[in-house]
């Protein structure tokens, strides 16, 4: 598995996970700190990468989020 954050190129071998389905979706997340909207951008293993309007792109772990769902798609 090959992820190239800063260029968004990534190959991603393991699609058997529902979430790959929600891959540049808008995504409303809630974890124990904080509720935020972000693209989905990628999924490696129990990292879920994430692209805001403002261009930048973060990791989320996993294990830490209690509720996702789907945002408003524009």
């Amino acid at each position: 598995m090959q992820f190239n954050i800063q260029s968004g190129e990534y190959n991603m071998s393991n699609i058997d996970d529902p979430i790959y389905d929600y891959i540049s979706k808008i995504m409303i997340v809630e974890n124990d700190k904080r509720e935020f909207a972000g693209r989905l951008v990628a999924v490696l293993g129990n990292e879920l990468w994430f692209e805001g309007r403002n261009g930048r792109r973060w990791m989320q772990n996993r294990n830490e989020i209690k509720t996702m769902r789907l945002g408003r798609q524009v």
